[in-house]
């Protein structure tokens, strides 16, 4: 009888850890992950895997109409068409992510992504050797430093303009 129950017991517990399991979605369906790819990818596979995760969050945020995150996928597609090789295309996106920013001026969480834009579109500038440019959006970004945090991040942009202006 004893054994009986416990065989019952562990059948059950069994079936609701698999039954639970299901649900649970996989570490490669997280943002994290995908946004750790983006920031660190290891071969072109893994930005390919990257990017459809990002154009299917797109897909249904603008078909929830959830702005903050439309813009936030289109900044993420945006890094991921200039490392593999696409920077008009990168360009079109940060563009298109700053004017849906710009549309939703009271929104807190839309400004602070306008620094990541400007930053993003910094860096595809200084790669296609748009200096000047490249210059202009990096004292954007300073330029809207209002915290602490920011801050040190504007103190990195400053040295980071230092070099390229020492190097050009």
């Amino acid at each position: 009888m004893k054994s009986t129950f416990f065989s019952f017991l562990f059948f059950i517990i069994a079936f609701h850890i698999k039954a639970f399991s299901v649900n649970i979605p996989a570490v490669s369906d997280s943002l994290n992950y995908y946004i750790q790819i983006v920031d660190q990818p290891q071969n072109a596979d893994e930005l390919i895997k990257a990017y459809k995760f990002f154009v299917r969050k797109k897909e249904f945020a603008e078909s929830i109409n959830y702005i903050n995150s439309v813009v936030y996928t289109n900044i993420q597609l945006s890094r991921i068409e200039l490392k593999t090789g696409l920077p008009y295309e990168s360009e079109i996106l940060a563009v298109k992510a700053l004017e849906q920013i710009n549309a939703h001026p009271d929104s807190i969480y839309l400004n602070t992504l306008k620094n990541s834009v400007y930053n993003h579109l910094g860096i595809l500038y200084r790669s296609q050797k748009n200096i000047s440019k490249s210059i202009e959006l990096y004292h954007k970004v300073l330029s809207q430093a209002n915290s602490i945090q920011q801050s040190a991040i504007c103190i990195h942009l400053q040295k980071l303009v230092a070099l390229i202006l020492l190097h050009h």
